[in-house]
């Protein structure tokens, strides 16, 4: 499950994946007002906050089509726009870049970062991984230094590529399992949630990086989110056997 919100509208929009869906509920009263069908297994998200519009990927391998969908949500009509046809079964995170109208996804069964435009409807560039590096699954973008973050699962690695050519500028072994990712610009850190683990990776500049700390995680905990307006980063925790169901939040030092 993934969501964004609309504060001038206080409306949040959750991606629902079980029930194939976007739904959109009242910030006040926390009801849902509307709902938009997508197709089975959506998650990842990107917003738009220039058109409103917000990205989710859906679809693939769940849907046992050859292709994924990205669908195209009006927030401000909560109505879908339209369907970007990607034609590979398993495609996972998505960035956009707030200078153009690139957008980037991970070509998961692929092992690949495709580029697009996001006012057209097919890809533009596709740029492999190193060999051996596989399950792509987490992206984040520093859009000033132009480089791309992409996470590996298999085995677990973090890759930083050039975000203009796809130019793999180095790579760090990181923790398993990951499924966010999250860029701090203010303090040019990394965070990736993982088994176990929160990995703090650190921007030294924009082709040095190293392991600034392992923060103690959970089990399976490896869904978290930076919020830079709070200064805070926030970790979804399962439950399992005897730790409950729990979301840690951690201030940024």
């Amino acid at each position: 499950m993934r969501f964004s919100t609309r504060k001038d509208l206080k409306k949040m929009f959750i991606v629902a994946g079980d029930a194939s869906a976007v739904q959109v509920y009242d910030a006040d009263s926390y009801k849902m007002g509307a709902e938009i069908k997508v197709s089975i297994d959506a998650d990842s998200i990107a917003y738009d906050p220039a058109t409103h519009y917000m990205y989710v990927v859906n679809g693939g391998r769940e849907a046992h089509t050859p292709y994924s969908l990205i669908s195209v949500i009006d927030t401000n009509t909560s109505k879908k726009v339209r369907d970007i046809k990607i034609h590979t079964n398993h495609v996972e995170a998505v960035v956009l870049e707030k200078s153009g109208s690139r957008l980037f996804c991970n070509l998961t069964s692929l092992s690949a970062v495709g580029v697009m435009d996001r006012k057209g409807s097919a890809l533009k560039a596709t740029w492999p991984l190193p060999k051996g590096d596989k399950a792509n699954v987490a992206m984040a973008l520093d859009e000033s230094n132009h480089r791309l973050f992409v996470v590996t699962r298999n085995p677990g690695k973090l890759i930083v590529m050039n975000s203009d050519t796809g130019k793999v500028v180095t790579s760090l072994d990181a923790v398993g399992m990951v499924d966010d990712m999250s860029y701090d610009a203010q303090h040019k850190r990394l965070y990736l949630a993982g088994d176990g683990d929160v990995d703090v990776f650190e921007q030294k500049d924009a082709d040095h990086y190293s392991l600034l700390a392992k923060v103690p995680g959970s089990f399976r905990a490896k869904t978290g989110i930076f919020i830079p307006e709070l200064n805070r980063y926030y970790l979804a925790v399962p439950h399992h056997e005897k730790q409950d169901a729990e979301v840690r939040v951690y201030e940024i030092q």
